[in-house]
């Protein structure tokens, strides 16, 4: 190996039927000299083969030595490890990728029943506008306009600077028609549309439009709710606060209008507790 060529070697000591862990690392060290890139793919290639003899926490450290630690975290996600997977983009990923990782558990944790965690996920990554929508879908509308209230009077008393460089990537909503439940319904003429959701980081107006389109919601979403726990006076404010633009500031609506899908909401929400009585 001193002498021959380190792509060649590494090649045939990842190759052999009779290789073991010694010279899968040997081979990964032979491909760093000669490329960064040969070192992953070497890597990419040994852990594989240390997975396959079961070898998972010795593939995962390998990957995270050599830079590879979102592929690490993919593998332990991929064998339900989640949590593991978690801490580890924590602890040693960039942001991008850790973001990327930590949305992924929130996913799972919302497919599995696991609602009130996956907001707790989103709102460690400051995803305020995607963890609202989440909780609206959840029927926790009291906690959504809550979150979107606490951002609205930060901006508004200019607490620890403003919702645009508060908010990280806001993704918008947790799905695309305003939650699945009242597409079920054949619900239209919603006050908002939530935005796609995804891992990607959005501009700085992007951001504050997701938080108005949020907020919009989940004040509207409250307004119904408090209406029929038989609080109209509150109920109207939170209708007035939807047809000033939510947080984000924007997108106002006439009063007219609020009124107009709040009422639609009340609908909805009769509607969907009816369903869910009768299941």
């Amino acid at each position: 190996m001193s002498t021959g060529a380190p792509a060649r070697g590494a090649e045939l000591l990842l190759g052999s039927p009779h290789g073991d862990e010694s010279d899968w690392l040997i081979g990964v060290i032979a491909a760093g000299a000669v490329s960064a890139e040969a070192q992953a793919a070497t890597a990419t290639r040994a852990a594989a083969r240390m997975i396959e003899r079961g070898r998972e926490a010795q593939a995962v450290a390998l990957l995270c030595a050599c830079g590879l630690g979102g592929l690490a975290a993919d593998q332990l996600q991929s064998r339900g490890r989640w949590e593991e997977a978690a801490v580890l983009a924590k602890a040693c990923l960039p942001p991008g990728e850790r973001d990327a990782v930590l949305l992924k558990w929130a996913d799972q944790l919302r497919a599995t029943g696991e609602g009130g965690r996956s907001v707790e996920v989103l709102l460690s990554l400051g995803r305020f506008a995607a963890a609202a929508e989440r909780l609206l879908d959840l029927c926790d509308y009291q906690p959504a306009a809550l979150l979107m209230r606490a951002l609205q009077e930060q901006r508004t008393n200019g607490l620890g600077g403003n919702v645009e460089t508060e908010i990280r990537g806001v993704s918008g909503g947790a799905c695309s028609d305003g939650g699945g439940a009242r597409a079920v319904l054949g619900v239209s003429g919603h006050a908002v549309a939530p935005g796609a959701g995804g891992g990607g980081r959005s501009t700085t107006s992007e951001a504050e439009r997701d938080v108005g389109v949020a907020s919009q919601r989940a004040y509207l979403e409250y307004s119904a709710y408090l209406a029929r726990l038989g609080l109209p006076t509150l109920a109207q404010e939170y209708v007035r606060l939807a047809a000033a633009g939510g947080a984000g500031g924007d997108g106002a609506l006439s009063m007219d209008e609020a009124e107009q899908m709040h009422s639609q909401y009340v609908t909805v929400q009769k509607r969907l507790e009816g369903t869910e009585t009768a299941l």
